[in-house]
């Protein structure tokens, strides 16, 4: 199941609200091929290849499939599988539906027991042993060798049988069904209301029209009004009122089925070394929790489903479709919906796990990373580790796969860092918004991110959407040997973000930033949009490069780009061909050594106080629709096709030195791919070779004209 389900991720190239008029995957693959880029793709793939196989750590099927070939985060398809449990429909013909939902109750235990049988009584104490120092003081980087218990996730891991677990979770899912629901309803409409037993009058108040003890524990049936269960139950079906669910976290298999009333929740709701399922159908529902709540579970199934209303999912850590070594579910069918928790949430793939969020409509708020203060010490930044979030513990455990998809609807995202499509360490991150005009909001390493051979997607299909992030790693990012990216494939959309962003890549790792169409705002302080990091890391024949790409598209005839604002903002992502652009970002700094080349830069094109401008990029259109001529290292001045320049420049001024790099425009569809050969200059150099080509000397001209005789179009 796991294997297929990442083949629709990145897709489509063309959504179902005809915005979009690039494809995303086609460009992609011609850029990489146009500019001799998939060459370095290929060594770079090898490269993380042979470093998972040396880590020693086998990461699920899922990821190492992505590492073998980065380009499918990008690749269309017509299919929409996920990573939902398929669900096995109850038999309903010739019996009623309690008594089908009791036969499925049997089975369910049989492969829950099958699944888990061999898990040691041992092992599952020092299980429980170690959650408090997991919940407690678990970061990037942290390390499971130096904790009592610590290799406990891992040997467990080993011992579950994930058929039995995976056939488990269809039987759940086929609970979930909205017929079994209308068959329940209709089957005790008209039963009476009996008195409680006995051995329930102290767990269970309100009406109970039915209730058994069986070798799996307590069923009940509640009546219409108002209920509250507080006691151990394998099976609790209520149909109707405004019920209390606070039951303790025990028993190896707990089903929950409520028909509707505006419910409250109170507790886990989630499984440890068992299967849980609460499957709610109508209502506004407060769920609240503090850990292994909301559809979370370690070393197990735990499954939340609620059909409909306006429902608040307050939890704490490891919720809201969160897993270690098992399987977390989350999926809400409707209504405007507010999900907030602390740290490991919202579509978490911990170690060797598998946590989805599934929000099919509604305008919806997802908040994240509220308690733990951020490992880098960053003051007001917290710990998230949430949204589409697949971690491992590195060096230790492979990650698992994280997944928070929002179908549709004006969405907000918040989270600490760590978030928002992000993997880490052998681990899978994805967040997928198919429609509505979004803001996303995220701290370090997040909206598409990763690091230490994760991998990090976050695709956004439609609506005008607002992206900021903090402090570094963010919007297309990959660190050490990681793969990153995020696709917005159509609306006006709005980019912010400090360094190391928008298709940025350091130690050996892959980035792709792809947005396809719309008139969009990109601001960026530095280190960004294309940019080729360090490679210090792997000394041993690893230091392969890395490969950063920064696409952007717009409709064909749909205009060219408007100049560049006084506020340092890029508008719009198609060149005009026929002049140059300057981005830049205000600095009060001012460097003597660079002052030169700014104020050369500037005669291009009319900029404010040349003095105030740190930090630059410089673009000349290609005249030629299918050139594409890069700077290559061996060459000491820039290339020409006719009369125009066929080259960028971008630089950083910092410390009186300029570090030049080059890049790529493609006049035909407004796209921007960074090169992979760089070389590196003093600014005073670099001057001289802009002017000697631009304006035909070395000397300095004045500012605001245009050398006689160089037209620049």
């Amino acid at each position: 199941m796991l294997t297929i389900a990442f083949a629709g991720f990145a897709q489509p190239a063309h959504p179902e609200s005809g915005n979009a008029c690039v494809d995303a995957p086609a460009e992609l693959r011609r850029h990489l091929a146009a500019s001799g880029a998939s060459e370095r793709l290929d060594a770079l793939q090898g490269s993380i290849e042979n470093a998972v196989d040396q880590s020693g750590h086998a990461p699920r099927e899922l990821v190492a499939n992505l590492f073998a070939d980065p380009q499918a985060l990008a690749r269309a398809s017509t299919a929409r599988p996920s990573l939902l449990p398929r669900a096995k429909p109850l038999a309903l013909a010739g019996t009623t539906a309690l008594d089908a939902a009791l036969e499925r109750l049997d089975r369910i235990h049989e492969q829950v027991d099958a699944a888990l049988g061999e898990i040691t009584g041992e092992q599952a104490s020092d299980l429980h042993r170690l959650l408090p120092a997991l919940f407690g003081d678990t970061a990037n980087g942290s390390d499971l060798e130096q904790r009592d218990h610590g290799n406990t996730l891992v040997e467990i891991h080993a011992r579950i049988d994930f058929a039995a677990l995976e056939s488990a979770a269809a039987l759940l899912a086929g609970l979930t069904r909205p017929e079994l629901a209308h068959a329940l309803a209709e089957e005790f409409r008209a039963r009476p209301v009996r008195q409680t037993p006995e051995w329930l009058a102290r767990h269970a108040t309100g009406g109970i029209p039915y209730a058994e003890q069986t070798p799996h524990g307590a069923v009940i049936v509640g009546g219409p009004g108002r209920n509250i269960y507080t006691g151990p139950a394998t099976l609790i079906i209520d149909t109707g009122g405004d019920d209390i669910y606070a039951l303790p976290p025990d028993g190896r298999v707990r089903i929950i089925i409520d028909l509707a009333g505006n419910d409250n929740y109170v507790g886990q709701a989630g499984s440890v070394l068992g299967a849980s399922l609460i499957v709610d159908h109508a209502g506004d529902d407060t769920w609240s929790g503090t850990n292994i709540a909301q559809g979370a579970a370690i070393a197990g199934i735990g499954m939340l489903y609620d059909h409909a209303g306006n429902d608040r999912y307050l939890a704490g850590e490891l919720a809201q479709g969160a897993a270690l070594a098992g399987m977390g579910v989350l999926v809400d069918n409707a209504g405007d919906d507010l999900y907030t928790a602390a740290r490991f949430a919202q579509g978490f793939g911990g170690a060797l796990g598998t946590g989805v969020l599934s929000d099919r409509a509604g305008n919806d708020v997802y908040i994240a990373g509220n308690k733990h203060p951020s490992s880098y010490d960053v003051a007001g930044n917290y710990q998230a580790f949430s949204q589409g979030m697949g971690m491992g513990f590195r060096t230790d455990i492979a990650g698992g796969i994280g997944l928070l998809h929002d179908h549709g609807g004006d969405d907000q995202y918040t989270a600490g860092n760590f978030g928002q499509g992000t993997g880490y360490y052998l681990g899978a991150g994805v967040l997928l918004d198919e429609a509505g005009n979004d803001t996303y909001s995220g701290g370090r390493y997040n909206q598409g991110a990763a690091a230490h051979m994760g991998i990090g997607l976050l695709r956004d299909e439609a609506g005008n959407d607002t992206y900021t992030a903090g402090p570094s790693a963010s919007q297309g990012a990959a660190w050490d040997l990681a793969l990153a990216a995020l696709i917005d494939y159509a609306g006006d959309d709005t980019y912010t973000t400090n360094e190391f962003g928008l298709g940025a890549a350091a130690q050996n790792a892959i980035a792709f930033f792809i947005d396809t169409a719309g008139e969009n705002e990109i601001t960026a302080q530095r280190d960004a949009r294309g940019y080729e990091g360090p490679t210090e890391y792997h000394e041993d024949g690893g230091r392969i490069g890395n490969l950063a790409v920064f696409i952007t598209g717009k409709c064909p005839g749909a205009g060219t780009m408007p100049p560049t604002s006084k506020s340092g903002v890029d508008r719009g992502n198609v060149p005009d061909a026929s002049s140059p652009k300057i981005f830049y970002s205000p600095s009060s700094r001012k460097r003597r050594a660079s002052r030169g080349v700014i104020r050369d830069l500037a005669t291009l094109v009319v900029s404010p106080d040349p003095a105030r401008v740190s930090r630059f990029r410089i673009g000349f259109a290609v005249r030629d629709d299918d050139a594409c001529i890069p700077v290559r290292r061996s060459q000491r001045r820039p290339r020409r096709t006719g009369n125009s320049i066929a080259s960028r420049f971008t630089g950083n001024i910092s410390r009186s030195r300029i570090t030049p790099r080059c890049a790529l425009r493609f006049r035909d569809d407004g796209c921007g791919l960074r090169c992979t050969r760089c070389f590196r200059d003093d600014g005073r150099r670099l001057g001289s070779r802009i002017r000697r080509a631009v304006f035909g000397t070395t000397e300095a001209p004045p500012e605001h004209s245009t050398a006689p005789g160089r037209s620049l179009a």
